[in-house]
């Protein structure tokens, strides 16, 4: 985004940093268990969904549309020749020059979990010349049914990351988010009837809420669009059905790993987002007898989808004058 900010992570997503709720152990699980009662969160160590890493990539097929084109080409061989029709490869981002051209990607990214599970993300990502990135998400989850009662969330991790080039800002930069949703506090599916619907705007660190043992935090429901606000660019997502969000100065892996506040690692230069079509909620209605999420705010084992718009573009502040 304006030469200085970039998507630098983009991935599936089905883990969170276990809240006191998730720690404790009932009998009622024990069916998911072998040895008998235990937590939902130990369920999903033992699935090992801690830790999930992208075994593969398939891209399963790729079509370019453009209206000065007989019919439909394939992009990679568009690239390789670039003075025809304005098609240009920068980094991993295919950049359409014609106006009205789309390229149509359908990549499948395989996980495995940290005990050998296998969860897919099927991915149509329909890039228009004008930047803006269609991208139906299809999870799929079944592996699980069986091994835990409840996932965390579906979803994908996004990460925005000021890059280190010559002309960067000086300016120290104080991201915003305005979005269309539940708030202006955090919210989740079971805890949500206080947060009104609405329009708001708040700076980062206001998303973060810091519990006295780091945890899951943050996270706003029932959302129809946000716009992330960065020195020299933006970031917009909106999507057909509501989805959750939440954003952070820090990392899920720096949250999950603290044991006081002081221990998380912020980073000033990024913006660390999570784009849920489904999280679970955060029970309590005790807080001892285990795991007491009601079954109509657990996200079970199964496909899931959301369909996304995003779009990267400058701040309206740093575009040059006519």
């Amino acid at each position: 985004v304006g030469c200085e900010w970039a998507l630098s992570e983009w991935g599936a997503c089905f883990w969170r940093a276990p809240t006191d709720n998730d720690n404790a152990g009932d009998s009622a699980t024990a069916a998911y268990n072998e040895g008998g009662s235990d937590s939902i969160c130990a369920q999903w160590l033992k699935a090992g969904l801690d830790h999930i890493t992208l075994c593969s990539v398939v891209l399963r097929s790729a079509e370019f549309t453009c209206p000065t084109l007989a019919a439909p080409q394939s992009p990679c061989h568009l690239i390789s020749n670039p003075p025809a029709h304005g098609v240009q490869e920068r980094g991993r981002v295919l950049v359409l020059g014609p106006s009205g051209c789309t390229a149509d990607l359908v990549v499948s990214f395989l996980y495995c979990t940290g005990t050998g599970l296998r969860l897919v993300l099927h991915a149509k990502f329909s890039v228009c010349s004008d930047g803006n990135v269609e991208i139906e998400n299809r999870w799929d989850t079944r592996a699980l049914e069986g091994r835990v009662a409840s996932l965390a969330r579906v979803g994908l991790r996004l990460r925005m990351e000021r890059n280190r080039v010559a002309n960067q800002s000086a300016v120290k930069p104080h991201p915003t988010i305005s979005y269309r949703g539940r708030g202006p506090y955090e919210n989740y599916p079971d805890r949500k009837s206080g947060s009104p619907f609405g329009s708001y705007e708040l700076p980062l660190e206001d998303f973060s809420h810091g519990y006295v043992r780091p945890q899951e935090n943050g996270n706003r429901c029932d959302c129809e669009d946000l716009l992330v606000s960065v020195p020299r660019g933006r970031l917009k997502l909106s999507a057909a059905q509501s989805f959750n969000f939440s954003a952070h100065t820090y990392s899920l892996e720096s949250l999950s790993s603290a044991s006081h506040q002081h221990f998380i690692k912020h980073q000033a230069d990024s913006v660390f987002l999570h784009i849920d079509a489904q999280v679970m909620g955060v029970g309590g209605d005790d807080s001892w007898s285990g795991f007491t999420v009601l079954p109509p705010y657990r996200v079970l084992p199964g496909i899931h989808r959301l369909k996304l718009s995003a779009k990267l573009f400058p701040h309206p502040e740093d575009e040059a004058p006519a």
